[in-house]
């Protein structure tokens, strides 16, 4: 359906786990129907940010060479406490499509976040967003994952045709990270890249072909 907010699918290798899960809702026994309420806001924006209103509000300057897109203005707050919320659930969650996610004792403090409505500083759970250029990307999400970025703990989730990545570590990136990271009251910058070219990619396949090896796929 046009405008349908993205459909997870799993990545182990094993047919039967490539499930759609319910839209809006990864474990309904996550939380209850009223905490659920909570994030509405988050995943609302999230939705009008990065589905329905992106195309009409980014731009590229000539001298990016279409390698960089620009939103001038955004909400800080909602956009950072959507993936904030997103980490959230896929970390306490027991669903096997997030079994990669697991940020241990950081947990507690993206749920403290989410419950006081608080998105953090810029450097606490950095976010720095990736568009794919290829239409067919935005079809699904493939399963997070997590991945060592300059040494430093990182998590990607892909929804869209966008690629999230959070750092989830006590190590301050490199300072040329700091233009691309999700800050309040600035322009944000989003990385624009072929995915068949991507890391990301890359390492999905690797991580998918060792999976196959695995189940006999």
């Amino acid at each position: 359906m046009e405008n349908e907010v993205p459909r997870l699918y799993s990545k182990t290798g094993d047919p039967k786990d490539n499930r759609k899960a319910p839209k809006g809702e990864y474990d309904k026994n996550l939380v209850c129907n009223d905490c659920e309420l909570r994030f509405s806001p988050y995943d609302d924006y999230a939705k009008r940010f990065l589905v329905d209103d992106y195309e009409r509000n980014k731009k590229i300057p000539e001298e990016f060479n279409e390698e960089w897109a620009i939103i001038d203005s955004y909400d800080y707050p909602k956009l950072k406490l959507f993936f904030i919320s997103l980490l959230w659930r896929a970390s306490a969650t027991t669903r096997l499509v997030f079994e990669k996610i697991n940020v241990g004792p950081y947990e507690q403090r993206l749920k403290e976040m989410i419950f006081k409505s608080d998105p953090g500083s810029p450097n606490e759970f950095p976010v720095m967003l990736k568009k794919f250029k290829e239409d067919w990307a935005d079809k699904g999400i493939i399963q997070p994952t997590r991945f060592k970025s300059d040494g430093l703990n990182c998590y990607h989730f892909f929804l869209g045709g966008f690629c999230a990545r959070i750092k989830v570590d006590s190590k301050p990136y490199p300072q040329e990270f700091e233009v691309a990271i999700l800050k309040p009251d600035s322009p944000l910058y989003i990385a624009q890249q072929e995915i068949t070219d991507s890391y990301e990619m890359k390492s999905f396949m690797k991580e998918h072909i060792k999976n196959l090896d695995k189940t006999g796929f």
